[in-house]
């Protein structure tokens, strides 16, 4: 999909703000962090590596994050759904049952679009 380019995260937009205080709350009150979470959040305020946490101490290994992690937890849903494909026949639907129905209906000529596999070259 060419044209699907989101900006990269920072701690200054908005829906950051809410994930890292959703993520906050949740770990006060359960009295856990997340790992994926303790790591996606340093990693949008800079800070790559160990912090100290309990799956440091746990490990041998430092963890190992890739400093591009940030941008696959957030992206542009407008964009995202400008060029869904069944978005359209979704939106006089009121109901789960309806949404699946029309997926089931239209799934497999989608299906029989859609690029093949490949292996990605790394």
């Amino acid at each position: 999909m060419t044209g699907l380019r989101s900006p990269p995260v920072t701690a200054k937009m908005e829906a950051f703000k809410y994930y890292e205080e959703v993520c906050d709350k949740v770990a006060t009150a359960t009295k856990s962090q997340s790992h994926v979470h303790s790591r996606i959040i340093p990693a949008v305020h800079g800070e790559f590596g160990q912090h100290g946490d309990v799956f440091d101490i746990l490990s041998d290994m430092p963890p190992f994050v890739s400093p591009l992690a940030p941008i696959f937890w957030f992206f542009d849903v407008a964009a995202v759904a400008k060029h869904n494909l069944l978005i359209s026949a979704f939106a006089n639907t009121t109901t789960f049952a309806e949404v699946d129905a029309i997926h089931n209906e239209r799934y497999p000529a989608l299906k029989a679009k859609a690029r093949k596999n490949r292996i990605i070259p790394l």
